[in-house]
């Protein structure tokens, strides 16, 4: 179970992960005046620092993406707690930075999210930038090949446009 928290640093809510067979299943807990997941990220306490700082967020699909990524000193990052990206996420990140880098899974279903998220992030003003490498999981990446390894591909990583076209 890991703790949702308010930019306040105020915990509203948890998610968490079960393994059934080898099924990797995600629990949450339902809407609450407290906890609307539309409108909220799954973080690692307060990242509006250093995503101010670098004018960039990273967003992630699931809770060990971040955790990985946090572990591996990578702080200005966002998991979307189990949502689709919302227009109420792409508002929340507007306030504290440009420029939004997708590292959602490879699999069919997370470039299909990362492809509605572009749309989201361009329809709010922001910049979406996409990773779109085959085989690609944000949480075995940074353990299997390092931090330094990752921002390469964070900063290799390409806009609307051409991730669009990658696909």
């Amino acid at each position: 179970m890991v703790p949702i928290r308010n930019l306040s640093g105020k915990v509203v809510g948890f998610g968490g992960a079960y393994y059934r067979a080898t099924i990797r299943q995600s629990i949450l807990i339902p809407r609450k005046p407290l906890f609307i997941r539309r409108g909220a990220f799954f973080s690692n306490g307060r990242r509006q620092n250093e995503i101010r700082s670098k004018n960039e967020a990273i967003v992630v699909e699931g809770y060990f993406d971040l955790v990985s990524l946090y572990q591996a000193g990578i702080k200005n990052v966002v998991a979307v707690s189990g949502t689709g990206f919302t227009v109420e996420q792409a508002a929340l990140l507007a306030r504290f930075c440009q420029r939004v880098v997708l590292l959602f899974d490879s699999d069919s279903a997370g470039v299909r999210a990362a492809f509605r998220a572009c749309g989201v992030l361009y329809n709010s003003g922001l910049d979406p930038i996409g990773e779109a490498s085959a085989g690609f999981d944000p949480d075995n990446f940074v353990r299997e090949r390092g931090r330094d390894e990752l921002s390469k591909v964070i900063s290799g990583a390409v806009d609307i446009i051409d991730f669009m076209k990658a696909d």
